[in-house]
């Protein structure tokens, strides 16, 4: 059996589809375009796989970390993400047999969904689960824990080493060698042998793979050891076998060369396990306890300023106590639960913020359940942390665009903008998002689109989401000036941009240049024709 005929693209052009809703970079625009023509393109890459398919350069961008360190975030081009998705597919549905089971509660990231053609790769998040074992393991008297994660652990992965694991696994040797290929393909401009992409499901699933040694040599040796990706925990009885555990975990992981990170290893024992584990939600019920004890006062007090006394069976009255009016201030408690869930909330983001640098874990809980009550009390906050939490930036944009045409926003994301702490290309793409929530755009805004459209020293992807901004203005002088730059722009994807960002042109114009840009790339052509139809 050839090689063409291992692969089902169809099943990896939906998990690639699925997959890239999470992109470090933002490009639906390119997977409306390419579904659109799918049959033709999957004709296409089918007999490129034929002829010995190479894939392209992975298109970069650089994610900012807590302490303003960067991670590389990387996305492969759309046939190439469907040929290593393909690739992957292959193999995984053995080697999930032969690493350690779900049911052992071992490793709770990336497991093969069960389902064969699942356009879902993995089953859902056993974050959770990952999350409870530690407390199942603290009530069963493991009172000692060890928490670990390791250090640039994607971009640790020795590609060598990878390819001997897949052997190991008995993987199909051509499907394993083209897995190699392809991860060294992309490894070429940097000519390091090291190295995997983070944040795409294969990649995810390879993690598995590489970690499966040590996985099973912690188990051997009697510890109580689990993991989510790169997040490791050992539950133990006693310091001195806590210890033990992290000195043969950090052995382990040198014969794969990778190391742990000092400033998130940790052992803690007793309260302080609870503590670490459970630290979000106790300090929620705290505050929700403190709500519901002055909802409780405010509601008694309403009662008996009504009625303060009650008449006794012989004459005479008697003040109410609260013991008299308890199933009745409880009753209306309980009538108050959603006022009660949006206070706890409040006063449990008025807590969280009270650091200059709130906890991640915290702010997301906060920002993501005020974004469903649609509730404007971190505004300001979230505004301020773009500075000061950068790495952020998703979740507060997606937070802010609750709140659409909104002033304040737009005033403050153009200033941040043009400031000095404007400074990572990602942040500033999801900046440009918010804009997008924006009916019209104002003129300075429209002004900073086109510094950045027209420095071609700023990152393709932040000069994209410029290019697709303007052309929702409709406004013919910025679409002509769009036009003109398409002879002097090399790459395709901004060049689609601009096909896409035209679609507001007259159509008589509109369709003259695009007739005059055919045969550029087939890529191109096929943006053109989805332009036409959808614009008729």
């Amino acid at each position: 059996m050839n090689l063409l005929d291992k692969l089902d693209l169809d099943l990896a052009w939906a998990r690639v589809k699925n997959d890239s809703k999470t992109d470090f970079i933002l490009s639906s625009y390119l997977f409306q375009i390419y579904e659109r023509h799918l049959e033709e393109n999957l004709k296409k890459l089918r007999e490129k796989i034929a002829q010995g398919y190479r894939v392209s350069e992975l298109w970069d961008i650089d994610v900012p970390k807590p302490h303003f360190v960067l991670r590389p975030g990387s996305v492969p081009k759309i046939e190439d993400r469907i040929y290593f998705q393909a690739l992957v597919d292959v193999i995984a549905p053995e080697v999930e047999k032969k690493i350690i089971p779900t049911t052992d509660k071992v490793i709770f990231s990336h497991r093969l969904s069960e389902k064969p053609n699942d356009s879902f790769m993995f089953r859902q998040s056993l974050w959770n689960e990952f999350e409870q074992k530690v407390r199942d393991n603290y009530a069963a008297k493991k009172t000692v824990l060890v928490v670990t994660d390791i250090v640039g652990f994607f971009e640790h992965i020795d590609l060598n080493i990878l390819k001997d694991m897949l052997i190991r696994f008995s993987c199909d040797r051509e499907i394993s060698d083209s897995i190699y290929e392809v991860l060294k393909s992309w490894k070429r401009r940097t000519n390091i042998n090291r190295g995997i992409p983070q944040g795409l499901w294969p990649t995810d699933f390879l993690g598995n793979i590489y970690l499966d040694s040590v996985d099973k040599y912690m188990l051997r040796h009697g510890f109580d050891y689990f993991r989510y990706v790169d997040d490791i925990r050992i539950s133990c009885s006693t310091i001195p076998e806590a210890r033990r555990a992290l000195k043969t975990l950090v052995e382990e992981l040198r014969r794969l060369n990778l190391n742990v990170q000092t400033k998130k290893t940790a052992v803690y024992y007793d309260g302080k396990v609870k503590s670490f584990i459970d630290e979000l939600s106790l300090r929620m019920e705290e505050i929700t306890n403190e709500v519901k004890e002055a909802l409780k006062e405010e509601i008694a007090d309403e009662i008996t300023s009504e009625t303060p006394y009650v008449e006794l069976p012989y004459g005479g009255t008697i003040r109410i106590e609260f013991s008299d009016i308890e199933d009745e201030v409880e009753a209306k408690l309980e009538e108050k639960k959603e006022l009660i869930e949006i206070e706890s909330l409040r006063k449990f983001y008025e807590d969280t913020i009270k650091n200059a640098f709130p906890s991640s874990k915290h702010l997301r809980f906060c920002l993501n359940r005020l974004s469903q009550l649609k509730d404007d009390i971190a505004l300001d906050r979230a505004l301020t942390l773009l500075q000061d939490m950068p790495f952020e930036s998703n979740t507060i944009i997606s937070y802010l665009k609750n709140f659409p045409d909104n002033e304040k926003i737009r005033d403050r994301i153009i200033r941040f903008l043009k400031s000095d702490f404007n400074i990572y290309d990602w942040q500033e793409m999801w900046l440009l998002e918010y804009l997008f929530s924006c009916k019209c755009l104002q003129g300075d805004e429209i002004d900073y689109l086109w510094t950045v459209i027209e420095n071609h020293n700023r990152h393709n992807a932040v000069r994209i989401r410029a290019i697709l901004l303007l052309g929702r203005t409709g406004l013919s002088d910025h679409l002509e000036r769009l036009r003109d730059l398409y002879d002097i722009e090399r790459d395709e994807y901004v060049r689609v941009s601009i096909i896409v960002s035209l679609r507001e042109y007259d159509k008589g114009p509109r369709n003259y240049f695009y007739n005059l840009c055919k045969g550029h790339s087939a890529f191109i052509d096929q943006a053109i024709s989805y332009m036409k139809e959808i614009s008729k």
